[in-house]
């Protein structure tokens, strides 16, 4: 079901709200955001509002966010710290999703499969939130660029761990760490490939257009693209939107 406009333009006039009470406090804009989600959620002060399409989340807001977050990037810091940045988000989310795993098997009492993939959901990290969160924390500046650097790259390894897993478990098979980890090594590989090979046909366009709306169409035709073929071809459209 669509929003419609009366509801539409309270959620715009609500972050709006939100926008200024969160600078006047002090809060981070984010979590300004929640909260006001939630007391929107809760007190009913929005009636009508129907649910989010998962849809919408992963086809049209996360790879534009990510894109976003690929292009604010320092570049420099991430290949300056790219070993422990590639570390904390490859084998650190894969150890992350398994000791959430095992935590959730041995308290819970779920079955591995069960317990892993709702530990890929838990273990990641909100990307969006820690981009804006160390942007304008006081940290030192190598530890602030391993940090968002990573932040960038974990939500491709979750989510290729996530899908890994949850085929496996529909497969009726007992997941193993080298078939996981296989599988989490091709799609963020094979992803990184098709989002810098569209990133480089699309800087090739814009550079040879020289119209500022013809380069805004290419960027935000790449930064949708990228994901979407990605996930086409079963690759970490997450990590393609990235390198895009």
């Amino acid at each position: 079901m669509l929003l419609e406009v009366p509801i539409l333009i309270g959620l715009m006039v609500a972050a709006i709200a939100l926008a200024i009470a969160a600078k006047r406090a002090s809060v981070p804009y984010n979590v300004a955001l929640v909260l006001g989600g939630l007391l929107i959620s809760v007190a009913h002060l929005l009636p009508g509002v129907p649910p989010l399409n998962p849809q919408v989340v992963f086809l049209i807001c996360l790879p534009l966010l990510l894109f976003e977050g690929g292009i604010m990037a320092d570049l420099n810091g991430i290949r300056a710290n790219a070993v422990p940045i590639g570390l904390l988000s490859t084998l650190g989310m894969v150890l992350a999703i398994g000791a959430t795993g095992t935590a959730l098997h041995l308290m819970l009492d779920l079955a591995w499969g069960p317990a892993l993939l709702l530990g890929s959901i838990l273990a990641v990290t909100d990307t969006v939130s820690i981009l804006y969160a160390f942007r304008r924390a006081p940290v030192p500046g190598r530890l602030s660029g391993i940090i968002q650097g990573e932040s960038l790259f974990n939500d491709g390894t979750a989510l290729v761990a996530y899908t890994a897993i949850a085929a496996v478990v529909a497969g009726g098979a007992a997941p193993t760490l080298s078939s996981l980890g296989g599988h989490v090594l091709l799609a963020s590989v094979g992803g990184a490939v098709v989002g810098l090979a569209l990133g480089l046909l699309g800087g090739f366009i814009i550079r040879r257009a020289e119209d500022p709306l013809a380069e805004i169409m290419v960027t935000t035709a790449v930064a949708l693209a990228s994901y979407v073929v990605a996930e086409e071809v079963h690759l970490s459209g997450a990590i393609s939107a990235v390198v895009a």
